[in-house]
């Protein structure tokens, strides 16, 4: 399968809530960040706390093929893929990817919060001490502030691992741009978990969603039946939602 890579890393399309990524995260973490103040990025850690998970996920099993059903899922496909029809297969490797990552979300835990708020919040931590550590958790805090995590199945759509997302940038000069950030007017998300965040504009919005309604819905039990569904839910939330945009992040 051929994958959507800029500069040799994963690209992600996710639905960002713009408005308080602006108005709350950025000046909170900017105040932190110059030593200013903490309190803001403090609220920020609290309101993340009510949304992280408890610890990180771990897979089952040590090998995704030591659990019975992965493996004879596995068989399966394989036997599907000499026949000729490669469907199985396709909807294997996006079983693999989740069973190894889990649900999606976000990457703070409630004890990496609690730790954060404790070290910001004290009166003992050394200042420079404090502005590491904002410099540290920032990016991460806006991942979870700013993503509509239980609103959508997944705010952030892996388009490197997605083959529909492949398709579609071989059928569309116009989301092939789109897809790894080019033309964006948005403007940038300058404290991030990726390397690069380019914004859509809402008119960049509805381009995008001009384009993909020239493509049919996948019918159900397609192979791409639920990246499709992934999709266009996380496009329908954004035009729903006036705040939220999409931006496409290079990790």
């Amino acid at each position: 399968m051929r994958e959507i890579v800029v500069m040799g890393v994963d690209v992600k399309l996710v639905a960002v809530d713009v408005r308080a990524y602006r108005e709350r995260f950025l000046p909170a973490y900017r105040a932190a960040e110059a030593g200013e103040r903490f309190d803001g990025l403090v609220a920020l850690l609290e309101e993340a706390r009510r949304v992280a998970p408890e610890r990180r996920y771990e897979p089952p099993h040590a090998s995704v093929w030591d659990d019975p059903e992965m493996a004879r899922r596995r068989d399966e496909a394989e036997a599907a893929r000499d026949r000729g029809d490669p469907g199985p297969w396709k909807q294997l490797v996006a079983a693999v990817a989740e069973y190894e990552k889990g649900p999606p979300a976000p990457s703070l835990t409630r004890r990496r919060i609690a730790e954060a708020v404790a070290t910001l919040a004290s009166s003992d931590v050394p200042r420079a001490e404090k502005v590491r550590l904002a410099r540290e958790i920032g990016p991460r805090v806006a991942e979870v502030v700013c993503l509509p995590w239980g609103r959508v199945r997944n705010p952030a759509f892996n388009l490197t691992r997605s083959e529909l997302a492949v398709e579609l940038k071989d059928a569309s000069d116009e989301l092939d741009g789109m897809l790894v950030g080019l033309g964006l007017t948005g403007g940038a998300l300058e404290v991030f978990p990726a390397e690069l965040a380019e914004v859509m504009s809402r008119a960049d919005v509805e381009r995008f969603a001009r384009e993909l309604a020239r493509f049919p819905r996948r019918p159900a039990g397609d192979a791409l039946a639920r990246d499709d569904e992934t999709l266009r839910e996380l496009l329908d939330f954004v035009r729903a939602n006036p705040d939220f945009s999409l931006a496409v992040t290079s990790y």
